[in-house]
C-alpha cells in the first residue's frame, strides 16, 4: 500500500440540537401579565441556560431571567411582560457556550 494514497470514506451523519425550544415555538398569541411555561429539551452537555426574548424577530435580545436556570428542569414559569409586539421570539442559550441555543422557529405575539 502506498503511504501517500488518500482514501475517502463517506458516512452519513446528522447533527443533533443540544437545546430544542418546545414552547413557545411561534404563532402563539400571549397576553400581557399572564403566566406561561417556557419549555425546552436539552442534552446532558448543557447544565445551565439563560432565557432571552426578542421583540423584533431576533434583531436584538433581552434577558427574561437575570440568573442562569438549571437546564434539566426543562421549564420556566414566566410572567409575560407588558411590552406588546407581533414579532417576538424566545431563545434558550447554554451559559458555557453561547453558540448552543434553541430559538422559536417563528414569531409569536404579545398583546393586552
Amino acid at each position: 500500500m502506498n503511504p501517500w494514497e488518500i482514501t475517502t470514506v463517506s458516512k452519513q451523519f446528522s447533527i443533533k440540537k443540544a437545546i430544542t425550544l418546545l414552547y413557545p415555538t411561534g404563532d402563539e398569541r400571549l397576553t400581557t401579565n399572564s403566566i406561561e411555561k417556557i419549555r425546552w429539551k436539552s442534552e446532558n452537555i448543557v447544565t445551565q441556560v439563560t432565557i432571552e426574548i426578542s421583540y423584533d424577530n431576533g434583531a436584538s435580545w433581552r434577558f427574561i431571567q437575570s440568573t442562569p436556570v438549571d437546564s434539566s428542569s426543562g421549564e420556566y414559569s414566566w410572567i409575560v411582560p407588558e411590552m406588546t409586539s407581533e414579532q417576538c421570539k424566545l431563545r434558550i442559550r447554554d451559559i458555557q457556550n453561547s453558540n448552543i441555543s434553541g430559538v422559536s422557529e417563528r414569531v409569536f405575539s404579545i398583546s393586552n
